[in-house]
């Protein structure tokens, strides 16, 4: 079944047709039919990516709020929403989510709804989903996702080095499960290595283990390995205080390609399955398309000039739609294509996301549509505003 992709680009009409891209956002939102996902008094997720400290190319907040009071005025009860990351890092807790988002200029006052971390404080606040999965018989999914009644992804679609293509996929398939669901996509052997040897005994990990999986017997840590869920909190704590850490995780561990493709489909077919996919819509925007995600504290020069905004209820598709669009839109030199001295990668048409990523960006859609969560065949609707 073809897919319908609605799409309005960033240039600006002359004459009577002339729109600016706040009122392109208006016209998306009706014309792709994204008001009709929920009802009147829902709940409406609208699940973003807040970008990092360092990072400058993440979504403007003016969007957000455009979508926001699309939302709103036909009846939904909006908030803006991310999950907290693994280990011990600037936003690895709720409190640091909001904080990195307020920095970044994602406020109640700058979007005009709520921001709330969707996975708690501790980022383990979950619902736990059956599936029979391609890699994962359960699903630990963000509990104020999973409870919603209706979610909008808004994405800047870019590349990722372990997906090829980030977009409406990766945010929902990895950006809405919790610490442990992030672990069991992300990680083979998933748990740390430890060396008693090395322990000093400081106790720190214990602090910040949210399952109470580590105690200290005869001044060592000691772990209960049935109750970890590899949110790596204590091999980043115990490498902060400690010269000599007893905790690491082998970085052959963290999966990139084979085995973390298939962990993000499942966690997204997991939110599909308590959510329901006619609730679910997606906004792409492609625009300061970097050669990298918003989670570095940095962010590089663009690869293609900005292309305009996506819109859709399948998340194959537009995930499809907006790799074509980035591979067919002549190259920035002075980015990192222009690096490689390679005339050809500058070109329209070259496979830009598979050159930069050494990806097959097309492999994450192809098992998305292998597990019924939408399809790569689409025709793009042009909106000529």
């Amino acid at each position: 079944m073809v897919s319908k992709v609605y799409f309005v680009d960033f240039r600006m009409r002359k004459g009577a047709n002339r729109k600016n891209i706040l009122e392109k956002i208006d016209i998306l939102f009706e014309e792709s039919g994204l008001g009709k996902i929920f009802e009147k008094n829902d709940i409406v997720a609208i699940k973003v990516h807040f970008g990092t400290l360092g990072s400058t190319r993440y979504l403007r907040p003016v969007y957000i709020r455009r979508i926001v009071e699309n939302i709103r005025k036909r009846g939904g009860d909006p908030f803006v929403t991310e999950t907290c990351g693994l280990g011990h890092k600037e936003r690895s807790f709720a409190h640091q989510v909001i904080k990195v988002a307020a920095y970044n200029g994602f406020t109640y006052e700058t979007v005009g709804a709520p921001i709330i971390c969707a996975d708690g404080i501790m980022g383990v606040d979950c619902v736990e989903v059956p599936i029979d999965g391609l890699k994962l018989k359960k699903a630990h999914i963000a509990s104020a996702l999973a409870y919603s009644h209706a979610i909008i992804s808004v994405v800047h679609a870019k590349l990722h080095p372990g997906t090829g293509i980030a977009g409406a996929i990766k945010n929902l398939g990895i950006g809405a499960a919790t610490k442990f669901g992030k672990a069991e996509a992300h990680m083979i052997e998933r748990f740390p290595q430890y060396s008693a040897e090395k322990c000093s005994g400081c106790g720190k990990c214990l602090k910040w283990c949210p399952t109470k999986a580590i105690t200290l017997v005869n001044g060592k840590a000691l772990f209960d390995w049935a109750k970890c869920i590899s949110c790596l909190s204590c091999v980043d704590i115990c490498r902060e205080y400690n010269r000599e850490p007893a905790l690491s995780l082998p970085r052959e561990r963290f999966l990139m390609g084979e085995g973390f493709l298939e962990g993000i489909i499942d966690n997204f077919s997991a939110l599909v399955k308590v959510v329901g996919k006619e609730h679910i819509g997606y906004i792409n925007f492609i625009t300061e398309v970097t050669p990298h995600c918003d989670c570095p504290p940095y962010s590089d020069a663009p690869i293609v000039p900005d292309i305009g905004i996506l819109a859709s209820q399948d998340p194959i598709a537009i995930d499809k739609c907006s790799a074509d669009l980035i591979n067919a839109s002549q190259g920035i030199r002075n980015s990192i294509l222009g690096d490689a001295n390679k005339e050809e990668a500058l070109m329209p048409g070259f496979d830009k996301i598979k050159y930069i990523t050494g990806r097959d960006w097309l492999r994450l859609l192809k098992l998305g549509e292998r597990a019924g969560l939408g399809s790569l065949e689409y025709e793009l609707v042009k909106i000529d505003v």
